[in-house]
C-alpha cells in the first residue's frame, strides 16, 4: 500500500522572521558573525532578506523594540534572554563544526558563546553553541551529525513519525 502523501508535506524551515531594534547592527552581526548575505531589502516595511543556505533569515525594523540583555551564565542566560520573547531560539545547520575555529571567529566579534553540547535536531545528534545576536535572540549554531550510528538512529526516527503521523 502506497503511503498517501500528506496535504501540507513540510521538508524544512523557509524563513524565520526577527523583529530588530537596529537593522544596521543586526545585519553587520549576520553577516560578519554568521557568514550570511542580504539577499534582499524590501524598503516599504524595512526588512532584510539574509541568505542563509536553502534558508533566509529575515530582519524586520520594530522600532522602540527594547533588547534584552541577558544576565548571568549558561542556563540562567538563556532563561533572562526569554523575558518577552515570543520564540526561544532558532538553530542554524553548520557544513561543518570546527569547535576551535568556531570559538576563535565569535571571540573575534565580541561575540559570547555557549558551552559546547550534543542535541537533537532536524538531522539527528550534532554538536550545537548557543550565541545571543544584538537584539537578545538566541542562535543555536548546530553542526552536522556526529556518528554513524547517530545518523541511523535519526533516520528510523524520522521514518517512525512519518509513519506514525500518516497513520493517524
Amino acid at each position: 500500500m502506497a503511503i498517501a502523501k500528506h496535504p501540507i508535506a513540510t521538508n524544512r524551515i523557509d524563513h524565520v522572521v526577527l523583529l530588530v531594534s537596529d537593522l544596521d547592527r543586526a545585519k553587520k552581526f549576520y553577516t560578519d558573525v554568521l557568514g550570511m548575505w542580504e539577499e534582499r531589502f524590501v524598503e516599504r516595511i524595512n526588512l532584510v532578506q539574509m541568505r542563509a543556505g536553502r534558508s533566509l533569515l529575515d530582519l524586520q525594523l520594530a522600532p522602540g523594540r527594547r533588547v534584552v540583555k541577558p544576565k548571568g551564565r549558561g542556563k540562567k542566560a538563556r532563561e533572562s534572554a526569554m523575558k518577552g520573547r515570543n520564540m526561544h531560539h532558532f538553530a542554524l545547520n553548520l557544513d561543518a563544526f570546527n569547535e576551535k575555529r568556531i570559538r576563535e571567529h565569535l571571540k573575534k566579534h565580541k561575540v559570547k558563546a555557549g558551552e559546547t553540547r550534543k542535541l537533537y535536531g532536524a538531522d539527528g545528534s550534532g554538536k550545537a553553541i548557543d550565541v545571543i545576536d544584538p537584539d537578545g535572540n538566541i542562535v543555536e549554531l548546530k553542526g552536522p551529525i556526529t556518528s554513524i550510528r547517530d545518523k541511523r538512529d535519526a533516520s528510523k526516527r524520522r521514518a517512525a513519525a512519518k509513519r506514525k503521523a500518516l497513520a493517524g
